[in-house]
């Protein structure tokens, strides 16, 4: 939700083709087709950071595709670097140290995709215009919201915040679809929900919050629980 509330453009595209800047080689053009777009304005053009020389270097292969969050830079060109939440999605993993590693990544990336196209579909795209966070609400300090049957991967609320940043309503627009566990967690989250003050203690206007909680089902002898991190 971060990397999304951020970018001018978020979406998935397949790299045609990568062309160095020949005044700054840690910089690269990509000609891009776009797949499947959740955010912003058509575009053909990205620029990316490539981070060379440093610890956060990366590449992006011709003829891969990717899930992009891009942001305009100073040079009015969409761009994105390693710490934007781009993944590439046709990307490759074999290890027999971690069998399971293949699959963890494509169920990510297909929660992720599910994700944005629930934004998409529903005009959600300024989720937070005045970059609000929640204090931890103690969700995983608490077996609540464990051990749960359930069939939909992620709830979705939205949070009206009066100027003092004081929480006004919740509303569940998407609910858990166990009705234990969805009755559970919307009580904890309307008795809960707090906004941090620590840097901002009022803003202009009230405004309304988005926020995206995951399901994870039951693996081995680990419960199923709910996080508000996509892992």
């Amino acid at each position: 939700m971060e990397n999304y509330q951020r970018s001018e453009f978020v979406a998935v595209v397949k790299i045609l083709k990568v062309t160095p800047d020949p005044n700054n080689d840690t910089y690269h053009t990509l000609e891009i087709e776009t797949l499947n777009r959740y955010k912003g304005e058509a575009s053909t053009l990205l620029r990316i950071n490539t981070y060379a020389n440093t610890s956060c270097a990366f590449s992006i292969p011709e003829n891969t595709t990717w899930l992009v969050f891009a942001s305009m830079g100073d040079n009015n060109i969409l761009g994105f670097g390693p710490c934007s939440g781009s993944q590439q999605i046709d990307r490759y993993l074999e290890d027999a140290r971690y069998p399971r590693a293949a699959a963890n990544y494509k169920r990510s990336l297909d929660l992720k995709q599910e994700v944005l196209s629930y934004l998409k579909k529903n005009e959600l795209v300024e989720v937070n215009p005045y970059n609000l966070t929640l204090f931890d609400i103690g969700i995983h300090e608490t077996t609540t919201f464990k051990g749960f049957d359930n069939q939909n991967r992620f709830a979705v609320y939205e949070l009206d915040v009066n100027e003092d940043l004081s929480i006004d309503k919740v509303t569940a627009l998407q609910s858990f679809d166990n009705p234990k566990l969805a009755q559970l967690f919307s009580e904890h989250l309307r008795k809960n929900a707090r906004i941090n003050n620590k840097f901002r203690k009022s803003i202009p206007t009230k405004t309304k919050l988005i926020m995206i909680y995951y399901y994870y089902p039951a693996e081995g002898n680990d419960q199923s629980f709910v996080s508000w991190i996509d892992v």
